[in-house]
């Protein structure tokens, strides 16, 4: 859903869904380097308007260099951003206009809530009546109208986080930037802020939302970038890099993943887990829930040792251990420690074996 911003409101005042407009923020090909090391190594994605992008990854990965990069804080040692079609990679970062809603805050201390969110508002050009009003309507959203006089200092950090996140939506601006976002609120306000963050993509701006939280990725974007090691891993819809991650490094950073170890491939040129020969083991990956205990001993793909179980409220989250390879699922009953256990997999999943690049189709 594309919109257009309003000057002064900041709002956007209109709607179109032609599909060939082709709006877009786009990052191509960006390389950085830092004290030697490579921070980011050919970075490739774009965010549509309308469109809220995750850009998922561990600390260390690259996740809010690529942030400052786009917003014009830090250049890239080669690569391009573009901006609908324009080359602004050489643009002052005033002049591109994409807010940043930084991780550390970076309220101004002598200015309150109220002049800290209006302060992009005032630079844009917008008139006072305007900014004030569009700025005490952005501090309601996110749960802080009883605190627009109220200096940072006086503010905890999950509320100068929240004003952060105001700042940068006030900013007239088609696309918007937000790095972690979520890390120092509580649930119900988490809640709130996600709500904030869909309302804004959905009004028509493309929305970079940069997190370590796998569940904030999985559950509020409609593309996931996964990001390991300053290159990109995967990316899809949720849906895809859950379901069929592109190797057992984006298994990990979208949830509880491990390897099980099988007794040959299905076909040729696969990954020798844990040994220098090419001729095995081999293995698969599996979740948790895509296991379960083997309806009959015929039914079954591994034999294993229960190691441990935790009980969590609807069934138990069982550890077992088959061949020396560790490995967990869910189960309704209870398990016997150090009983046997046959496992197979959920008729609905079909697991793929690893390969030296990846897994397997």
């Amino acid at each position: 859903m594309n919109g257009i911003i309003d000057s002064e409101s900041g709002a956007v005042v209109q709607v179109r869904s032609d599909p060939s407009i082709a709006e877009r923020l786009s990052v191509g090909q960006v390389y950085k380097h830092r004290g030697g090391m490579v921070v980011l190594s050919g970075v490739t994605f774009s965010v549509r308007a309308g469109q809220i992008v995750a850009l998922l990854g561990p600390s260390g990965s690259g996740k809010t260099t690529i942030g400052e990069i786009i917003t014009g804080i830090l250049p890239p040692d080669s690569g391009t951003i573009s901006i609908d079609g324009r080359d602004v990679t050489q643009v002052p970062a005033h002049l591109r206009r994409i807010p940043l809603a930084p991780q550390d805050w970076e309220l101004f201390p002598h200015l309150t809530a109220l002049e800290n969110v209006a302060f992009g508002l005032k630079v844009a050009g917008v008139n006072r009546s305007d900014r004030r009003r569009r700025s005490i309507a952005l501090l309601e959203e996110v749960g802080l109208a009883h605190k627009l006089a109220a200096l940072p200092h006086q503010l905890s950090g999950g509320q100068q986080q929240r004003v952060c996140f105001a700042r940068a939506l006030a900013v007239p601006s088609q696309y918007v930037i937000v790095d972690e976002p979520f890390a120092n609120v509580d649930q119900d306000t988490r809640t709130d802020l996600r709500r904030v963050l869909a309302d804004v993509a959905d009004r028509g701006r493309g929305v970079l939302f940069i997190t370590h939280d796998r569940l904030d990725a999985l559950q509020l974007a409609d593309e996931v970038v996964c990001l390991v090691g300053g290159r990109v891993a995967m990316n899809g819809t949720p849906q895809e890099v859950y379901s069929s991650p592109a190797s057992l490094d984006v298994a990990l950073l979208t949830g509880d993943a491990f390897l099980l170890p099988v007794p040959a491939p299905s076909t040729g040129g696969f990954w020798n887990v844990g040994a220098a020969s090419p001729e095995g083991p081999y293995a698969v990956l599996a979740r948790p829930e895509w296991l379960m205990p083997a309806p009959s001993p015929q039914e079954s793909l591994w034999n294993a040792t229960i190691t441990a179980q935790v009980y969590q409220g609807d069934g138990y989250a069982v550890e077992f251990e088959t061949r020396g390879w560790r490995g967990r699922l869910n189960s309704v009953q209870p398990c016997a420690i150090g009983a046997t256990l046959s496992i197979s997999a959920r008729p609905e999943v079909t697991l793929r074996h690893v390969t030296r690049d990846g897994l397997a189709p």
